[in-house]
């Protein structure tokens, strides 16, 4: 078995399609963002009270769950995967840019 097939992936488009096409203002459940962060429903639980996020009805605001989602994937494999329509709804500061610059090589060793 290869390394790149033991690799978690990124969920499939159509589940974040799902997730970026929801109402900002409304609740995503934790078996929702679960899925998004490829991790068994108790172990997001666990991950969001050791965080001291207050689980209401078993869910939380968009916004927050946004912010895991984004902290547990690169934001250029996110952006690909959503394609150009969707990743419009993500605010521009977000998107990877690239960048140009020279650092010293014994850095780069």
């Amino acid at each position: 078995m290869s390394a790149e097939s033991n690799a978690l992936r990124l969920p499939p488009p159509e589940t974040l399609a799902e997730f970026f096409r929801m109402d900002q203002r409304s609740r995503v459940r934790v078996r929702q963002l679960a899925q998004l962060l490829a991790a068994p429903d108790e172990q997001v639980r666990e991950v969001l009270r050791a965080g001291g996020v207050e689980l209401r009805f078993d869910s939380m605001e968009w916004g927050e769950a946004a912010a895991y989602f984004f902290d547990a994937w690169p934001r250029a494999q996110i952006i690909d995967t959503l394609g150009p329509d969707l990743a419009s709804r993500i605010p521009s500061a977000f998107h990877p840019a690239r960048v140009q610059w020279q650092i010293p090589l014994f850095i780069l060793r």
